[in-house]
Formats: structure tokens, C-alpha cells, sequence
């Protein structure tokens, strides 16, 4: 069964979507830590995986364990900063590497995510902002999968 009734027809509704889909992904086994999901991460990318299978499940469990400490608020405010990071680096630099690119990207935040753990204090990005990134390539990565990613942007925005 579909987690929407209508397929989005733009990249709006689109984000709305993924979240939904995730936030309706059950973790098969708990909250996974985000070393487990590194090393899920290193193996497809290792193996040269292209496809969703190999990374969609590391991803969204990644995600979920990171959500269970997120704000409400942060939740709220995701659409619109995948937004402006959308406008910000357009859909050439996920369209071209898809999983790979993303799985690289969520590998570094699940890092950093693994040494703020350790009370280690970043300047440049916080744990808050951290945690919104890894929720963010994950729906994005659900947008990717759907074939979403492409879709026109809709004004008004959000």
C-alpha cells in the first residue's frame, strides 16, 4: 500500500512525502547507533551498490535514531531548509551520484554525529544541525528512489 494517495507533482509536495514515508519506516532492528550504520554505509559503497535497496534501510534507520532526539521544531523546519539547500546546490550534485553521493555524505554526518558523542566540541556545525542533515539526505534519498528528485519546484514555497 502506498504511503500517499496522490503521487506529489511537484518537489514541495514531494518533501512532504518522503517525511511521511519515513516517519512511517519502523526500524526492524530498534535504533540502530549511527557506528552500525557507517559501516552499513562503507560496505555498499565499497561494493560499488547503485541501487536504493543497498542503502535506503541503513538510511531511514539512520534517521529514525537521530529523530528520536530531534526537536519537534526541527521536524517542522526541514522542508524548508531542504529547500534552500535544494536552491542552493541544484539537482545536478544528488542526480549524479545518487546513493553513492549520498551514502558519502551521510557516512561524514554519522561520523560527526559518533564523535559530538564523545564530547568533542564543533564550531562549524552543531549536533542539531548535524542530526537535520541526516534526516534531510535520508528523504532525500526516499525522493531519489520515488524519482521525485527531478520534480519542478512550486511557488509559493512552503
Amino acid at each position: 500500500m502506498n504511503e500517499y494517495i496522490t503521487p506529489p507533482r511537484d518537489w514541495n509536495s514531494a518533501v512532504k512525502c518522503a517525511l511521511m514515508a519515513l516517519d512511517n519506516h519502523a526500524p526492524q532492528l530498534g535504533l540502530v547507533p549511527p557506528e552500525v550504520s557507517m559501516h552499513n554505509i562503507e560496505w555498499a559503497v565499497n561494493e560499488g551498490k547503485t541501487k536504493a535497496s543497498s542503502y535506503l534501510p541503513t538510511f531511514k534507520d539512520a534517521a529514525k535514531h537521530v529523530m528520536h532526539d530531534m526537536p519537534e521544531q526541527d521536524m517542522l523546519d526541514l522542508p524548508a531548509l531542504l529547500l534552500s539547500r535544494h536552491m542552493k546546490y541544484g539537482k545536478g550534485n544528488i542526480a549524479t551520484f545518487e546513493y553513492i553521493g549520498i551514502g558519502v555524505r551521510m557516512h561524514d554526518k554519522l561520523s560527526r554525529l559518533t564523535h559530538a558523542n564523545k564530547d568533542v566540541n564543533f564550531t562549524d556545525e552543531t549536533v542539531a544541525d548535524t542530526r537535520m542533515d541526516v534526516v534531510g539526505y535520508t528523504v532525500i534519498a526516499i525522493m531519489v528512489e520515488k524519482q521525485w528528485w527531478n520534480l519542478p519546484v512550486q511557488a509559493p514555497l512552503f
